[in-house]
């Protein structure tokens, strides 16, 4: 029989390829050019309390010493998401009381359905085993951070769920020391029994997803965070350079490459940064291509003809700007120096071959729209969905180009401008939170 484990997954919605989110095919080489520059962080992971609340949940299993590893995973995984289910009500109790905000609390929603239960029911205790989210194990603590935890080395034991001693049992000590986690709510998570309310909300308090990190937690975080010696240094230049008022990511991105000295010790970040702002910059002039023949498709009553197609001038912008762009591209690749991102990373192989096609192409408009159709049916037939090939968005036929049944993505409305594609995300949030919560400055 195959044991499949749910713990410490790679699942980000936002930060891996999957489903219909990329359907240009720019996700695979975004992933590599993102940990070049903060590795081990995902976007989703965001609030480092969960890094906590994870450490703390596992070290209050009681493991049996001749508990099989198989035990041994089950006992620790069951008593995190017992006190994931337990904080998660606490913080929402806690800041129904206060008007504080639960933004970046994981099943927000389920936890407020419970609340109104207990409502209801007029209940003093709360089970710790009522329903969090659809799927707890993947969407909840253990999915989202776990594999973050595992780059943080607060594991030293995957398999069993094992807290390293130096990191995650101290984090985990920290945690329920300086939030002054009840004994009634250990004896829970340890699956004793239920907890009241009132103790929950109090402790809600303290243990705030948004609330301030104890002096050993903020230590511990802050450790965690600078134990890889690209992530750290990359922080420390986060660190020097925050966003200014709104400020977008590039802006800030290309600032922190300016201030970086091009034969200094950090100059594998700042040509890994001039890579990425490049690679962002073809990324958002070909979505804006595809989106374009998305939105033809859809404000039409016929097919799209291909003389509509070759004399529409949001498509000939595009075919303009892309012999540059992907010029700029390769140009930033053939400077690199160093072997941290590499003159020619495989990763990247695939995209380049694209956007080449695609500027060769640039002096004829419909060769260009039709560069991005193969490209998009090419990308969308490497997903599947329960088995079966997923299709593309859009179909040829014999009177023009149109939607296919089956398109489940792209922009509400019309984009005119490669400044309104939202470039990749490369994980600042995860970064500047984990900064703010390790008092970093």
């Amino acid at each position: 029989m195959i044991e499949l484990d749910a713990f410490l997954t790679a699942y980000d919605p936002s930060d891996l390829p999957g489903a219909s989110v990329d359907p240009m095919g720019f996700e695979r080489g975004y992933l590599y050019l993102a940990d070049k520059i903060l590795p081990g962080l995902t976007n989703v992971a965001s609030v480092p309390r969960y890094f906590s609340m994870l450490c703390a949940g596992t070290s209050l299993a009681n493991v049996a010493s001749t508990a099989s590893v198989r035990q041994q995973r089950e006992v620790r995984r069951d008593a995190a998401m017992r006190l994931e289910r337990l904080w998660a009500l606490a913080n929402y109790l806690a800041a129904r009381k206060t008007s504080a905000s639960v933004s970046g609390l994981r099943g927000v929603r389920y936890v407020a359905a419970e609340a109104q239960r207990l409502d209801t029911a007029d209940a003093s205790d709360a089970n710790p085993d009522y329903q969090l989210l659809a799927r707890q194990a993947p969407y909840g603590v253990l999915g989202i951070y776990g594999s973050v935890s595992e780059e943080l080395k607060l594991f030293s034991d995957r398999e069993i769920m094992e807290l390293s001693p130096d990191a995650g049992l101290r984090l985990a000590d920290a945690f329920c020391d300086e939030t002054e986690m009840p004994a009634k709510v250990k004896k829970v998570v340890r699956g004793e029994g239920t907890v009241s309310l009132a103790i929950l909300a109090k402790w809600g308090e303290t243990a705030y997803l948004k609330g301030p990190h104890g002096p050993t937690e903020a230590a511990c975080l802050g450790e965690a965070l600078m134990r890889d010696p690209v992530r750290a240094r990359m922080c420390a230049l986060l660190a020097k350079r925050p966003f200014m008022d709104h400020e977008l990511q590039n802006a800030r991105l290309a600032a922190i490459a300016e201030g970086i000295d091009a034969q200094g010790p950090d100059a594998d970040l700042r040509e890994a940064i001039t890579v990425i702002l490049a690679y962002e910059t073809a990324y958002t002039w070909s979505v804006l291509g595809f989106e374009r023949l998305l939105f033809m498709c859809r404000g039409a009553t016929t097919a799209v003809s291909a003389s509509a197609r070759a004399n529409d001038p949001i498509l000939q912008r595009v075919a303009d700007a892309l012999p540059g762009v992907v010029a700029d591209l390769e140009r930033s690749l053939t400077q690199v120096s160093t072997s941290h991102v590499g003159a020619n990373p495989e990763q990247l192989v695939d995209v380049r071959e694209f956007l080449k096609r695609t500027a060769e192409s640039a002096t004829d408009v419909l060769a260009t729209s039709e560069a991005f159709v193969d490209r998009h049916a090419d990308i969308q037939r490497g997903k599947f969905d329960r088995g079966r090939r997923k299709l593309p968005w859009l179909e040829r036929g014999t009177e023009g180009l149109c939607l296919t049944m089956t398109r489940v993505g792209g922009a509400a409305g019309e984009i005119t401008s490669p400044d309104e594609v939202r470039p990749h995300a490369y994980r600042f949030d995860a970064a500047d939170a984990m900064l703010a919560a390790g008092g970093v400055a």
